[in-house]
């Protein structure tokens, strides 16, 4: 099923921005999953009203804490808990879905780093996607 583009990547840094085109654009396959897995990631938990507690707030999360540069181990171990939630929200909402194409199905996601960004306030999560056809994609926000 084709879904339309809300999110860029950028090519070289790899931020995810939520900057939707003038003109629609369908999307599917693996860059469908990773829209998917970026507004969950997104997403703040009793917004939906459908779906109350999903979501895993993390523009709330990130810059509620002071990080240390040095050291960023708590930060990126509270990010692991956020991905887990969504990774399993995720999986339990495709299982009810049927003959969906295997790249927009998520096998596994995980956040991979919490670093300090270009600016002083600014802090870059990395994460890397893979889908059930073996498609992997690896993205920041």
């Amino acid at each position: 099923m084709n879904d339309y583009k809300i999110i860029s990547i950028d090519p070289i840094t790899r931020v995810v921005t939520i900057n939707p085109p003038t003109v629609p654009t369908k999307i599917s396959g693996l860059e469908k999953l990773v829209q998917v897995v970026v507004l969950a990631l997104l997403n703040r938990p009793g917004r939906s009203a459908m779906y109350p507690d999903t979501g895993a707030g993390m523009l709330d999360f990130i810059g509620q804490y002071n990080m240390a540069v040095n050291d960023p181990s708590e930060t990126l171990g509270a990010v692991m808990e956020r991905v887990e939630k969504i990774k399993e929200e995720i999986l339990e909402f495709q299982n009810a879905l049927t003959n969906e194409d295997p790249s927009e199905r998520l096998k596994d996601f995980a956040a991979l780093s919490v670093e300090q960004g270009t600016q002083i306030d600014q802090v870059v999560v990395k994460f890397r996607l893979v889908s059930e056809a073996g498609d992997i994609a690896n993205f920041a926000i």
